[in-house]
């Protein structure tokens, strides 16, 4: 019978380049210039792995369910009229994600992802704040700063859900 907690050899990694774009690899970092984010074996108990997986999507807001580009204007929109309270909400959001995920106690196997996760989650309250800031006071060059951290920020949630993937993938096996 094979050792559920068992892990291989191999390891997921978030690897970002030093163009500012993300991969997910298996392979060592492509440059010396380039920096590992994580590392992470990818296998552990199934179970283990599908209850925190579970366990984290509870924690995630809905807010910002549907079309995201019609999401963002609606936001803009209103922040540009004077009304933060969009924003205000994200920024609640994020923070309690934040706040519940740490108290969230990964399977080994999903340690180093979990950790890149609660980064993502505050660099997204950074650049949530920092966007609220730059629409309230007009500030159209600090947005286009913005708009590059938040363009990366979404490189590194696709790298993180596909890490997530490769975890449950190799946790079935």
């Amino acid at each position: 019978m094979e050792d559920p907690y068992a892990t291989e050899p191999t390891f997921a990694r978030i690897e970002e380049r030093p163009d500012g774009t993300v991969l997910l690899s298996n392979r060592e970092p492509t440059s010396d210039t380039s920096r590992v984010i994580k590392d992470s074996p990818t296998r552990a108990p199934a179970s283990e792995v599908s209850a925190y997986f579970l366990e984290m999507d509870v924690i995630r807001t809905e807010a910002g369910a549907g079309d995201p580009n019609s999401f963002a204007m609606d936001l803009i929109k209103a922040a540009m009229g004077g009304s933060t309270a969009g924003f205000d909400r994200l920024i609640s959001d994020t923070e309690r994600m934040e706040q519940e995920a740490r108290k969230v106690k990964p399977p080994p196997s999903c340690e180093d992802y979990h950790e890149a996760n609660l980064d993502a989650l505050a660099e997204s309250h950074a650049v949530l704040e920092d966007m609220k800031t730059a629409i309230l006071r007009r500030d159209i060059g600090e947005l286009t700063a913005i708009a590059q951290q938040a363009a990366a920020l979404q490189a590194k949630a696709k790298a993180l859900q596909d890490l997530r993937r490769s975890i449950l993938a190799n946790a079935q096996r």
